[in-house]
């Protein structure tokens, strides 16, 4: 192989390379800020960090869990620590790469029920365990009674 040919096919692979990481989200969208542990966030920033189809209803930082995993304890880290919800999507995404990346989603028409428990990490505390059932099963997430709600609310108008 000459050397133009090697430069041609080096450039091809990096024009894929690039356009695979702006699809993946890791180019393109800027870095998550510090933001504070378990709470709501500014929807209206998150177009910043995450690509939207549809306006969000409701983000926040969370701890969450793989479809069907119980952890020993609710207190633990969680392979998840945002969740957004906009009238069809419930997004599971991680912030670990200090970028959001999408982990999994459920359809919000598909959410069979919604559970929230205020009492289940302390009585009385700001944040409570969230379950989602689908027909795939049940996630966990500890979420603010606000998150809950606004689930529940989307869950309700979907059906």
């Amino acid at each position: 192989m000459d050397s133009s040919a090697l430069i041609g096919a080096l450039a091809v692979v990096g024009i894929i390379v690039v356009f695979a990481l702006f699809r993946l989200g890791v180019l393109g969208k800027a870095r998550l800020p510090p933001l504070p542990e378990a709470q709501p966030l500014p929807v209206a920033e998150l177009s910043k960090y995450f690509d939207l189809r549809e306006p969000a209803l409701a983000w926040e930082r969370v701890r969450a869990w793989d479809l069907n995993h119980q952890p020993p304890s609710f207190h633990t880290p969680a392979p998840f620590d945002h969740l957004i919800l906009t009238h069809r999507l419930l997004d599971f995404c991680s912030g670990a790469s200090g970028k959001l990346v999408l982990g999994f989603n459920f359809l919000v028409a598909a959410i069979e029920n919604v559970e929230f428990d205020p009492n289940a990490l302390a009585p009385g505390g700001t944040q409570g365990l969230l379950t989602v059932y689908t027909p795939s099963g049940r996630t966990f997430a500890v979420t603010t009674p606000a998150f809950a709600q606004a689930l529940q609310q989307a869950v309700a108008n979907a059906g």
